[in-house]
């Protein structure tokens, strides 16, 4: 066999099946379907791939211990991209094998650059009035409830739940209502990935929305918000319930409206199996379903008999009954009747009904689409057509310079477009429409012109704001749908690191996954560079150390061993020291060879701090000096102030408290570009507990806590909650130091934080023994010396042995408890502890 086979088999029998939300159950269900496929070695398998990823012409060959590893279930990680080349070669079809892809990239904790569009309703008005043709009322929306407003396309979904929504919030039951655009039956974005959705709710709550914050946490921020604030949702156009489950659960605050074309029958099952498998403990959330259904005959006919009476002449109820029937019922087409009526007077009702039952059978659901763009002229049509083919809201002042004309104003009074606080949007049908109209009467080199204005006027003119965003992301798709290369590449060059900084993450990766598809060769190294730090953001680090290999292979570099430098951190953050030791010392070499002092100076600050967590003291107390003289020959202030960080902690961890705390201190007196204040204070919180100053360490975590405003990094909050643990323990508030612990613990391995991991289980060990539980003091204890010989960080080592010593000696082993306390201390003395003698002598061990 000499490459991966080709089942005719249909894909559904190979899907992943529903039930995976870990990486146990992903990979019994990766090796049954290996099985399923004829059980071939991991060797085969390797070979397979390899062959698959040169026939396309990317990716590397992995080895054979790379592909077992994606089968084993304690990984904490997975390589997505092999996954999809692992079911790939095992001759499963191509869409099946991007299911199994996303599903491990949604279990590594990654989004997939989705862009979602989250606005405000009813701020500043009364409630809507409700015509006598508006749908029918709606039962009390309710926090704890659900209510899915359900029906056709254009029966009138959209219009009650915002009606709803503006009411809520008119009559004081709510401060604010929100929409998201869940994009289930969207005709050019896939949908949005639920992790994103409730990113963009927990943005436009004000509350912190990292990327690195998994969709517990985003939950959990909301929750909170909503207690604070009273808040409708509204989430618009859901396709199926496993999409919209995961927005329901774990907020009990909120009043939950969902708008589908769908029953969603089985969203109170997803809801269950998603609260199955989280930490949510409120009740469950009631659903109700609301159906709407179109108008029958005699109401279409005394909707239109109410807009119309004025021009209903004798023998015109005929025509009345004519116009009914062709609408279906449907509410949207019965509006646009009415506005074509009015704005046509010419036509007599029986012209109007003509040409209103001329369309195809399939089609009735628009059929006013087709007569309504007949009115309009050239100018008006153009916009029309090119408005298809964008994907979000869009300032008027931009379609102004599109535009110039009155083109717009006559698609707003068409009912064409919406115009809301300065935003010009589209009803979904509508957009659908005029882009398959586009698409069949513009020949692409008008439609890429197009693109070019819109790309430039968007670019020059958009903030960095939430319309502003959804304005690039448009303008990203547009150009990538049209092959502008050129114009996609400049967007990502200009824009990409911007949105990062303001927090876009997933849009920034979206346009650089589309610009990387499309640069040159001389291009790909910095897109591939800032598509990796978007993808570490994500959480997605296996796609981030691809990106940066693959920009060390194609890209050329103007600081030698950055790429490196950077390789080494990722793998440093995900505990793989020897492969960040191996990348940074690499780092170091080239960046030597090259004269580049400043990436020379911080692989070397790297190297020694990986020295100091992995207890090689005089390692790093001579690699901090020599970052420091590289650094300071290249005034390199940023890693200056790094340096003096990492020597603070690294002094403290060995008992030099003062020199440490004149570390740190000199940092927060005089500032400094490399870290942000509160992440110093978190380094001085940490100095104090190891010096057992804990009055200080309290009133330092007090005002670190003040000064959280979501600058920080994702590290910051864990940290904070491990110490607090650490300084309630002290104080013998044992319940509040299992709160503090429980949740540093939570927050560690949510973001994948290894070093506050062990840090936590440790402490809530610590906990366990001053409580007298030896038996859960023991279990936490071997789950932080496991993690904490998997990063070989020897500290919590000791720490670990320290409460097995404990727990030893509480069931009368007295001699093996010596034995495990004597290698505690063995390894605080390897690593320069200047306690260590004093800490021999108070066990009694000396001599």
């Amino acid at each position: 066999m000499n490459g991966p086979s080709r089942s005719p088999a249909p894909s559904a029998a190979f899907m992943p099946s529903r039930g995976i939300d870990g990486f146990a159950a992903f990979s019994r269900a990766l090796t049954q379907l290996r099985l399923d496929q004829g059980a071939p070695s991991f060797a085969e398998l390797t070979r397979r791939v390899a062959v698959l990823r040169e026939q396309r012409g990317s990716g590397a060959a992995p080895g054979r211990v790379t592909v077992y590893d994606c089968f084993r279930p304690d990984r904490r990680r997975i390589d997505a991209d092999l996954v999809g080349d692992i079911v790939l070669a095992l001759g499963v079809p191509a869409g099946t094998a991007e299911a199994w892809r996303r599903l491990a990239l949604r279990l590594a904790g990654a989004t997939l650059g989705d862009h979602v569009v989250v606005t405000e309703l009813g701020a500043g008005r009364a409630a809507p009035p409700v015509s006598s043709d508006a749908p029918p009322s709606a039962p009390a929306v309710a926090p704890g409830t659900v209510l899915v407003i359900t029906g056709l396309p254009g029966v009138g979904k959209s219009m009650l739940a915002r009606r709803l929504a503006e009411g809520e919030r008119a009559a004081g039951r709510v401060d604010l209502a929100l929409r998201v655009e869940l994009r289930g039956y969207d005709s050019v974005q896939p949908p949005v990935a639920a992790e994103e959705a409730l990113r963009g709710i927990a943005r436009a709550l004000g509350a912190r929305t990292e990327h690195r914050a998994g969709a517990a946490i985003l939950r959990r921020r909301i929750a909170e918000a909503c207690a604070r604030r009273p808040t409708l949702l509204l989430l618009e156009d859901a396709a199926a319930a496993a999409a919209v489950a995961p927005l329901l659960i774990g907020i009990p605050g909120a009043q939950i409206l969902v708008t589908s074309r769908a029953m969603l029958e089985d969203l109170e099952a997803e809801i269950e199996r998603g609260r199955a498998g989280s930490a949510d403990r409120s009740a469950s959330p009631r659903v109700r379903r609301l159906v709407i259904e179109p108008l029958t005959s005699e109401q279409a006919i005394a909707s239109l008999e109410r807009e119309l009476g004025d021009r209903i002449t004798s023998g015109g109820h005929d025509a009345i009954a004519r116009l009914a029937r062709a609408s279906g019922g449907i509410r949207l087409d019965l509006s646009v009747i009415a506005r074509f009526v009015r704005d046509n007077p010419r036509w007599s009702l029986d012209d109007v009904a003509e040409r209103f039952e001329s369309g195809d059978a399939d089609e009735r659901v628009r059929p006013f689409l087709r007569s309504t763009v007949a009115t309009l002229d050239d100018d008006a049509m153009a916009l029309f057509r090119s408005l298809g083919l964008l994907s979000a809201p869009i300032h008027r002042d931009i379609i102004g310079h599109l535009a110039p004309g009155a083109g717009i104003a006559r698609l707003t009074s068409l009912h064409l477009v919406e115009s809301e606080s300065g935003l010009i949007s589209m009803h979904d049908t509508v957009r659908a429409f005029a882009r398959r109209l586009a698409l069949d009467t513009d020949p692409l080199s008008v439609r890429r012109e197009f693109g070019r204005t819109f790309v430039g006027v968007v670019a020059e003119r958009s903030q960095l704001d939430r319309v502003g965003v959804g304005q690039l992301h448009a303008a990203a798709l547009l150009a990538d749908e049209l092959g502008l290369r050129s114009e996609l590449v400049r967007l990502a060059q200009r824009f990409a690191e911007q949105l990062g900084d303001a927090g876009y993450w997933a849009e920034a990766h979206d346009l650089l996954v589309r610009a990387d598809a499309s640069a040159e060769p001389d291009e790909r190294g910095d897109i591939a560079e800032l598509l990796a730090r978007a993808s570490e953001r994500l959480g997605d680090v296996d796609a981030a150390l691809a990106a940066l290999h693959r920009a060390e292979r194609i890209g050329t570099e103007a600081m030698p061993g950055r790429r490196w430098n950077i390789i080494g951190n990722v793998h440093r953050m995900l505990g793989r020291y020897d492969l960040a030791e191996e990348a940074y010392r690499t780092a170091g070499e080239r960046a030597s060879a090259a004269g580049n002092g400043i990436t020379e100076g911080r692989a070397i600050g790297n190297l020694a701090d990986l020295s100091r967590l992995r207890g090689r003291s005089t390692e790093a107390a001579s690699g901090y000096e020599r970052a420091r003289q590289i650094s300071e020959s290249a005034g390199d202030e940023v890693n200056l102030a790094i340096i003096r960080s990492n020597r603070a902690m690294f002094r403290g961890a060995i008992g030099l408290t003062a020199e440490a705390l004149a570390d740190i201190d000199g940092l927060i007196r005089h500032g400094t570009t490399g870290f942000s204040a509160s992440y110093l204070r978190v380094v001085r919180t940490g100095i104090l507990v190891a010096a057992g100053d804990i009055d200080e360490a309290a009133a330092t975590i007090a005002q670190c806590r003040a000064m959280l405003d979501g600058s920080e990094g994702i590290e910051v909050e864990p940290e904070l909650d491990v110490l607090d643990a650490h300084v309630q323990l002290a104080r013998g508030r044992f319940d509040d130091a299992s709160a503090a612990g429980a949740r540093a613990l939570r927050e560690a391995r949510e973001v994948g934080w290894p070093l506050v991991e062990a840090d936590a289980l440790n402490t809530l060990a610590e906990i366990a023994v001053a409580t007298g539980e030896f038996g859960l003091a023991g279990r936490r204890a071997t789950a932080a010396q496991s993690v904490a010989e998997t990063i070989g960080d020897p500290l919590e080592l000791a720490r670990s042995l320290a409460v097995h010593s404990a727990v030893l000696e509480s069931a009368g082993d007295r001699a093996a408890a010596g034995v495990a306390a004597r290698r505690a201390l063995d390894l605080l003395e390897s690593i320069g502890h200047v306690r260590t003698p004093q800490l021999r002598e108070r066990v009694a061990l000396v001599g």
